[in-house]
């Protein structure tokens, strides 16, 4: 969870629990207050993302994205977004 008070980036890393190298991967969908500095690579991999809370009322905001990789492994991951008042 990113909440608007404690830092808008956070690390996201991107490995395979068995090899040491690989899979490429890359990122799609996401909410679109949440980017990232790359889209993709070859792991292990250590990416932020960013949010940004511009034009969001307060409150919980949710969202999801998928790291997909050549292998054919998937992972959706929930990002949460809190904005204060």
């Amino acid at each position: 969870m990113i909440a608007d008070d404690d830092g808008l980036v956070r690390p996201v890393s991107i490995r395979d629990s068995v090899a040491v190298s690989g899979p490429n991967w890359w990122i799609e969908g996401g909410p679109a207050w949440l980017s990232f500095d790359r889209m993709s690579g070859l792991a292990p991999s250590e990416i932020n993302a960013t949010a940004d809370p511009t034009g969001l009322p307060p409150g919980t905001h949710t969202g999801s994205f998928i790291v997909k990789s050549d292998v054919g492994d998937q992972l959706v991951v929930e990002a949460i977004l809190r904005v204060l008042p």
